[in-house]
């Protein structure tokens, strides 16, 4: 029941905080605190139909969406926009329509346990309501879960009503003042803007839902807001007498025109002679009356303009045109003048009514039809008019347009050129309407028949060389290969096509005559079979004709000239060649498979595999090698190759056969894609997906709802949860390519993507602020190779789950995090107040996988002494510190411990003289620190605490950390052990005189703090 959403979209539209875009509000702008968010599920209700003091769940439209638009808010920012339910209500198992609204509220730790507040719009209406409905900002999916959704009730008003009242023109009425909002206790709208059903320009305007008079007359006035309206209409009478009546300039005449008036010429006679069913029409065509009419209305001015006072016509001879009912109507041919009257002012036009075209006809020897070829040129026939007759000849306007129609059972095409020519451009049918410019209703219909028969044959091969595989090799194929009909596809109506073979024996031709009842060749009919090795002619003749020439006159179709054309076909019985195919099972990386090699003919042949060379190439991909051969063995009809993919990716495999000779033989396999296996441990992961084209379903991948499997995944806008009653919910529940998924799941699970490839890396848009961004590199790589295409800004930084961070700093990436590791998604801070395209490297101009050649010893080192342990699988954020020791003389020496109580979330390491510190925590959270001497042991607290959650320092402006080197649990005391080992508080061996606080390690085991002076 869930609904499915297309993924592939642009992240920055709704990023963290930054300008996210509705139909009514704005989500607030984007802030440099790390990003969180409480996701509310909710539920609109409104008053039930069957009774007042009830609710209704509100459900969207199938086809029409949402009416509805909510937004949450957090001390009067708006942090989150909804414009309609998302998913079913899983209450009610019989509503599979939209009832189900999911909020995606972002926030800071400085909005912990904030109230969530909404309101509610209506997009039809456009009316804002406040509505009693609070959840609490808590950074999780704590509260108002599917299985327990918030309640939105909102009762709107359904109609308004307004009494009648009367205006002269240019005077107004607020109509706040006079109107009722229905029914009694609805809510009160935020906003109101009135605007009319059937607004009337001319008689009046609205503005700021105040009524002005504009224009005389009496008006049925209906109001809404959007959807909400009035039920009943108010009368609104608006006076204002006409002063003055004038013919517009360039309006004092007209013409309309007539079938036909009068006695018929002698050539129109003598064709209705000929032509007894052809009816003979005097009427008046409708149009030319409406648009009489519509002149009359329009050729005067009257003063004022917006007058109620009518203007009525009169004739000086209705014989040509009569006046009834106001209406003018034509009676027959003259000129005439019509008077109009308004108030005593008088104007007069006069009106000229001409003769139509009345008919169209055709001299063509077969009726209504014209024969051609494909290419013939047909602009004398049509354009220069030798296909048709305009009749009567005597008439006005004998010009006339073309319009195509293509016969569905035998489609042809005929082409108009932007000069007007026409030309037959495809065989079959199409009727030609031709139809009076000056009388549309007048046309003629002119069947054109168009044939595609042959002109020529190119034989593309005087010589053709068949390897027979077997006694009967159809070679259908490639003889008809061999030959190029022009034009092409070919046809032969009237002249049949002749195909023969000089020696039967060697390659025989068979003509099944199936669709030919009038003796007409079809090349399709022809088959042509190899059976024993030799030589054999084959032999290509056939007639043209000329169509035009026969449709103006000749009494039967004429032959131009006879084609004839010859090819020679070899047969031989040698090997033929090798194919490759994959054997149909699903290919991981780093997970075997097979490749089957065949030969042609089947059976006899032998490869010596030292002449056999298998290559690979990964669509797209320069340099790589994406699969080893590991076993080449014969397995009775094939030959089995043994592979091991390296990438995923579209791979196609090619197999050289003895090259170095002229014999050589090349195959290559289709594309075959090649799949990953993703595995997913307890808790928590920020992971990306590498899969092509098709979109994954997360029921399929991580088990049903009642199983093990998904707890959660959040993309930077979408989110699925497993909730507790109704399992899998959420927008989220396709995987899609390259982007930054947060993934917690309850044990160990794992999944094969069976469609993966490497493929274009799309660009990514950042806005100011964190931004979720996938790695979309197959191979491990280093930042300073990922970004070449793209410049970061100063103060930029990236984030991983469990592998560090960096910050960019005077042109460079410094920090814990060096690499970008396969599989994985990363946080992006944006520093640049502008919107920015993050552009990757184009990995397929890149070698193998990166190296590592960070300072590793030096963190394998303070691994190796390290004391600080912790689990960051159980945290879904986290946050990174840059910080400064300022009471050490080599930070390097040490690492950092961060610490919720006693428990440790998270370590720091030294790079470039500055502390990166990983703390793994839950929002708002109390965080402390403890240095650790990598080189003695010892631990020092530190005096600063900071809470979880904002970005804090960078390699310019560090958070600093003193400790006052104080050693934890060790007192201030003089040692009379004369062996004993002095540390200074770099954890440097010195001489036990040095003035200073120093370390002593005693022998038997006591470590003390010793201050010489």
């Amino acid at each position: 029941m869930r609904m499915k959403r297309l993924l592939f979209l642009a992240l920055s539209l709704f990023a963290m905080m930054g300008v996210a875009w509705a139909d009514h509000w704005t989500v607030a702008t984007p802030s440099t605190d790390q990003p969180t968010e409480t996701y509310v599920y909710a539920i609109l209700q409104v008053p039930s139909a069957a009774a007042a003091d009830m609710w209704d769940n509100y459900v969207a439209g199938s086809d029409a969406g949402s009416k509805y638009e909510i937004a949450a808010f957090i001390d009067g920012e708006v942090r989150a926009v909804e414009t309609e339910p998302k998913y079913p209500n899983p209450a009610i198992q019989t509503n599979v329509e939209m009832s189900m609204w999911r909020f995606n509220v972002k926030g800071v730790a400085a909005d912990l346990n904030k109230s969530i507040v909404f309101k509610v719009y209506n997009k039809e209406s456009g009316l804002e309501y406040d509505v009693d409905a609070t959840a609490t900002f808590t950074g999780e999916t704590e509260e108002a879960v599917p299985s327990n959704p918030l309640l939105i009730n909102l009762r709107e008003p359904t109609r308004m009503q307004l009494e009648d009242f009367t205006l002269n023109v240019g005077e107004t009425q607020d109509l706040l003042e006079v109107i009722t909002f229905l029914p009694e206790g609805s809510a009160v709208p935020n906003n109101l803007v009135l605007e009319a059903i059937r607004p009337e320009a001319d008689k009046y305007t609205i503005d700021n839902n105040v009524f002005t008079a504009v224009g005389p007359g009496t008006v049925p006035l209906l109001l809404k807001a959007g959807s909400l309206q009035m039920q009943n209409a108010a009368t609104v009478t608006i006076l204002a007498p006409a002063t003055n009546l004038e013919v517009k300039e360039g309006e004092s005449e007209t013409t309309a025109w007539l079938w036909r008036n009068g006695a018929p010429d002698l050539e129109y006679s003598e064709y209705l002679d000929n032509n007894s069913d052809i009816e003979y029409d005097s009427s008046v065509e409708v149009a030319e009356e409406r648009n009489l009419n519509a002149f009359l209305q329009n050729c005067y001015t009257i003063t004022p303009a917006n007058s109620t006072d009518a203007v009525t016509w009169t004739s000086a001879n209705p014989d040509v045109v009569e006046i009834e009912d106001g209406t003018a109507k034509i009676k027959g041919k003259g000129d005439v003048e019509l008077t109009g009257t308004a108030n005593g002012h008088s104007i007069t036009v006069t009106v000229h009514v001409k003769q139509h075209v009345t008919l169209i006809t055709s001299p063509f020897r077969s009726d209504d039809t014209l024969y051609c070829l494909v290419g013939d040129d047909l602009t004398p026939y049509f354009v220069d008019g030798k296909a048709f007759s305009v009749l009567p000849a005597n008439a006005d306007n004998k010009n006339v347009t073309f319009s195509f129609e293509v016969n569905e059972w035998d489609p042809g095409e005929v082409e108009q050129g932007a000069d007007g020519t026409l030309t037959a451009k495809h065989e079959g049918t199409v009727y030609i309407t031709v139809k009076s410019t000056d009388n549309p209703d007048v046309e003629y219909k002119i069947w054109v028949v168009i044939f595609n028969e042959v002109q020529d044959v190119t034989i593309e091969s005087e010589t053709l060389t068949v390897k027979l595989e077997n006694d009967e090799l159809d070679i259908t194929e490639m003889v008809m290969e061999n030959m190029s009909f022009t034009p092409s596809p070919a046809d032969f109506y009237y002249s049949p096509l002749s195909i023969t073979s000089d020696n039967e024996d060697v390659v025989s031709v068979e003509y099944n005559n199936r669709f030919n009842p009038d003796n007409t060749s079809y090349l399709d009919d022809y088959v042509f079979t190899a059976k024993s090795a030799g030589t054999a002619t084959i032999t290509v003749e056939f007639m043209t004709n000329d169509h035009l020439a026969q449709t103006f006159g000749l009494e039967s179709y004429q032959g131009v000239q006879t084609v004839t054309k010859t090819f020679t076909i070899k047969v031989g019985n040698e090997l033929t060649g090798i194919e490759l195919q994959f054997n149909g099972d699903d290919l991981l990386v780093d997970n075997g498979g097979e490749i089957y090699l065949t030969t042609q003919p089947v059976e006899g042949l032998e490869l010596d595999l030292d002449k056999l060379d298998i290559t690979a190439s990964l669509d797209g991909f320069n340099g790589w090698t994406p699969l080893e051969v590991t076993d080449i063995y014969s397995d009775g009809d094939k030959y089995i190759i043994l592979i091991n993919p390296l990438v995923p990716g579209s791979i196609t495999v090619t197999a050289h056969y003895d090259n170095d000779t002229a014999d050589g033989l090349t195959t290559t396999s289709d594309p075959q894609n090649v799949g990953v296996r993703y595995e997913f441990t307890e808790g928590w992961e920020w992971r990306n997906i590498y899969f092509g084209n098709d979109d994954y379903d997360l029921t399929n991948l991580f088990g049903e709802a009642s199983g093990n499997g998904l707890v959660e995944i959040r993309t930077e806008n979408e989110e699925m949860l497993n909730d507790e009653q109704y399992g899998y919910f959420g927008d989220l529940d396709l995987l899609a390519q390259n982007r930054c998924f947060k993934i917690k799941t309850n044990e160990y699970t794992g999944f094969d993507m069976l469609s993966g490839f490497l493929g274009q890396i799309d660009d990514v848009n950042l806005h100011y602020g964190w931004n979720w961004i996938p790695n979309p590199f197959f191979f491990n790589r280093k930042l300073t190779n990922a970004f070449t295409a793209f410049q970061p800004t100063e103060g930029d930084r990236i984030m991983s789950k469990d592998e560090g961070f960096a910050d960019y700093s005077d042109g460079a990436w410094v920090g814990s995090l060096e690499m970008l590791t396969r599989g994985q998604g990363y946080l992006y801070f944006s520093a640049s107040q502008e919107e920015k395209l993050l552009n990757f490297a184009d990995e397929s101009q890149m070698a193998g996988e990166d190296d590592d050649p960070s300072a590793a010893g030096a963190r394998r080192k303070i691994a190796a002494r390290s004391s600080f342990t912790y689990d960051a699988s159980r945290f879904r954020d986290n946050m990174g510190i840059v910080a400064e020791l300022s009471d050490v003389q080599r930070p390097e020496d040490y690492s950092v411990g961060a610490f919720v109580g006693d428990e440790c979330r998270g370590e720091g390491v030294c790079v470039g003289g500055r502390m990166f510190i990983t703390v793994h925590a839950n929002q708002g959270e109390q965080i402390s620190f403890r240095l650790l001497n990598n080189l003695t042991g010892e631990t020092f607290d530190v005096d600063q605490t900071v809470r979880f959650g904002a970005m804090l320092g960078s390699m310019k402006a560090p958070f600093r950390m003193t400790s006052e080197a104080v050693v934890t649990g060790i007192s201030s005391v003089q040692s009379s052990d004369s062996t004993a080992q002095s540390y200074d508080l770099s954890g440097r061996k010195v001489n036990t005189k040095q003035r200073g606080v120093n370390i002593l390690h005693s022998t038997d085991g006591k470590v003390r703090k010793q201050v010489v002076k």
